[in-house]
C-alpha cells in the first residue's frame, strides 16, 4: 500500500480554523496504484506522489477533494485517461501530469478551473486537439503540452490568456499557420512550436519576444 510506506504530514495554521494536509511522496520507489484512500482525507491543500514507479489509472475521485491547490503525478508510469472530474478543482493551482503513460483527449472540464496558473501534461500519449475552454483559464502562466499526439490548430482562445509566460507545445502534430494574433500573448517569454506540421510564415508580432524556437515545414 501507498500509504504504509511513507509519512503523511498533516498541519494546521495557526492563523486559521481550516486544516491543510501536506501530502509530498516525490522521488521515491513507490509502487502499485494510487489508493482511493488518499482521495478521501479531509482537507488538502497539496499532493505531490511524483517521480516514483506507480501504475493504473488517475482515480477519478480526485475530484471530489474540493480544497485540493496542487495535485503532482509526474514522472510515474499511470496510464489511461485524465478524469474529467478534475474539472471540479476549482481551488486548483497547479496540475501537473507529465512524463506518464497517459492517453486520450485532454479533457475540456479543465477550463473549468479559475485559479489554475501551471497545466503540465507533457511526455504523454494525449491525442485529438487542444480544447478551446483551455481559453478560460485567465490565470494560467504555464501551458506545457509538449511530446504528445495533440493535432489540429492551436485555438485562437489561447492566444487570449493574458497571464502566460510559457507555452511549449513542441513535438506534436499540430498544424495550420501560426496567426498574427499570437502577439496577443504581451507576456509570453518563451514560446516552443518545434517539431509539429506549422505552415505558412512567421508573423511579425512575435518579433519582440525574447526566446522563441519554431520549425515551419514548408
Amino acid at each position: 500500500m501507498l500509504a504504509s510506506t511513507a509519512t503523511l504530514v498533516s498541519s494546521t495554521s495557526r492563523h486559521s480554523h481550516s486544516s491543510h494536509t501536506l501530502i509530498d511522496l516525490t522521488c521515491n520507489r513507490l509502487r502499485g496504484e494510487i489508493p482511493l484512500a488518499i482521495t478521501s482525507l479531509p482537507v488538502h491543500s497539496y499532493l505531490h506522489l511524483g517521480v516514483n514507479l506507480l501504475h493504473g489509472n488517475i482515480p477519478s475521485e480526485f475530484g471530489n477533494m474540493a480544497s485540493l491547490g496542487v495535485l503532482g503525478l509526474c514522472c510515474n508510469n499511470l496510464t489511461g485517461h485524465i478524469p474529467a472530474s478534475l474539472g471540479n478543482l476549482t481551488t486548483l493551482v497547479q496540475l501537473i501530469t507529465g512524463e506518464n503513460l497517459l492517453t486520450g483527449q485532454i479533457p475540456k472540464e479543465l477550463g473549468n478551473l479559475p485559479d489554475l496558473e501551471c497545466l503540465e501534461l507533457s511526455a504523454n500519449f494525449l491525442s485529438g486537439q487542444i480544447p478551446k475552454s483551455l481559453g478560460n483559464l485567465t490565470k494560467l502562466n504555464s501551458l506545457d503540452l509538449f511530446i504528445n499526439n495533440l493535432s489540429g490548430p492551436i485555438p485562437h482562445e489561447i492566444y487570449l490568456l493574458p497571464n502566460l509566460i510559457e507555452l511549449a507545445l513542441h513535438s506534436n502534430l499540430l498544424s495550420g499557420p501560426i496567426p498574427p494574433s499570437m502577439g496577443n500573448l504581451t507576456m509570453l517569454n518563451f514560446l516552443s512550436l518545434d517539431e509539429n506540421q506549422f505552415v505558412g510564415s512567421i508573423p511579425a508580432e512575435i518579433g519582440g519576444w525574447w526566446i522563441f524556437t519554431t520549425c515551419l515545414y514548408p
